[in-house]
């Protein structure tokens, strides 16, 4: 939630902590146990697409980066 704030996402950051604490309030602290894991790692599966339509909305463009990987390496 903080890197969310940080990069001025402040949907997703308050998004988040909604879905952490608002079950704590109405169930008691100890759903905690169960939302704050299950909401940082859906937020760590998602924030690359999160973070690319953030910036392709506000114009930003895309550039494609080369494998380089993929690419067989050059024996002399």
């Amino acid at each position: 939630m903080l890197y969310l704030a940080y990069k001025r996402m402040w949907f997703h950051a308050l998004m988040a902590g909604v879905i952490v604490f608002v079950p704590a309030l109405l169930a008691g602290a100890w759903v905690l146990i169960f939302t704050l894991p299950m909401v940082r790692a859906a937020y760590a599966m998602g924030i690359q697409d999160i973070l690319a339509l953030h910036y392709l909305d506000r114009g930003w463009t895309e550039i494609p980066v080369e494998h380089h990987a993929a690419r067989k390496p050059v024996r002399d």
